[in-house]
């Protein structure tokens, strides 16, 4: 909510002197109502009515929100209030602007990957790039996903050599043979292990009683293959099963396996 406030400030619309600050951020706003929708003062009624324009709820729900919002806004005498502002919102969503801030950015972005199919390629393309450009200026660093969902619109090739590093930083071999995800080491307590391989836990820990599941799956890579299959024993005690054994790989790597990689 502080986004759009602050983005119809930056483009010059008048907030109402009635809409404090505080309340800026819509944490008052949804207090006592999952909808958020709440009509107990001027300043809920056309924060709400921001709200609503924001939500993708769907159109029945929409609509019985909207009578009541018009309704109170009637009755505190701020219709035109309203109707100025949701004017505004349409027109934020379907107008073209300039990306100055991280909130642009992210609606631009979500803009296009609602209407791409509607743009020619090379007009897709040119907004993807232009989108790239402003995303280096405004020094934001789009996410990895970002990024794939962006090249996908402009039918460009995946980004394989960052995948294939995300996949390489993510799985981790053990000298037993056996292959598992970072993640699969959150599922470790850490009382067990440190009973079982102190020595692993005390150069992985921080010195805290806790996992930390990407320094400590560092760690186990290299480890001695006994403490390999005492971890293997660990995790697969508490549900972790590795990706693929050494042991047991086939002569040629089969399309399940390749997909559970």
């Amino acid at each position: 909510m502080e986004y759009v406030l602050d983005a119809m400030r930056e483009f010059g619309f008048p907030i109402p002197n009635y809409v404090g600050t505080k309340q800026a951020g819509g944490e008052e706003v949804v207090a006592d109502n999952p909808s958020g929708i709440r009509m107990n003062s001027q300043e809920n009624v056309w924060l709400s009515a921001i709200k609503l324009a924001c939500s993708d709820s769907l159109p029945a729900v929409h609509a019985s929100y909207q009578k009541q919002i018009t309704d109170a806004a009637r009755r505190y005498g701020i219709l035109e209030d309203i109707k100025s502002a949701s004017a505004f919102m349409d027109d934020m969503e379907s107008a073209p602007r300039q990306i100055r801030t991280e909130y642009d950015w992210k609606q631009t972005k979500d803009w296009l990957q609602k209407n791409a199919e509607h743009l020619e390629i090379s007009l897709r393309e040119g907004m993807v790039d232009h989108i790239f450009e402003k995303a280096a200026e405004m020094n934001y660093i789009p996410s990895l996903s970002e990024r794939c969902d962006l090249l996908q619109i402009a039918q460009r090739a995946p980004l394989i050599p960052e995948v294939q590093k995300l996949a390489e930083e993510s799985i981790h071999k053990l000298a037993s043979g056996t292959y598992y995800t970072t993640g699969q080491f959150a599922a470790l307590p850490f009382e067990e292990v440190q009973d079982l391989l102190p020595d692993l836990v005390k150069g992985a820990s921080f010195e805290m009683p806790r996992i930390h599941p990407r320094l400590f799956a560092s760690t186990a890579e290299t480890a001695d293959a006994n403490t390999a299959v005492v971890l293997d024993a660990l995790l697969q005690k508490h549900g972790q099963m590795p990706l693929y054994d050494e042991s047991s790989l086939p002569v040629e790597i089969s399309d399940a396996i390749l997909a559970r990689l």
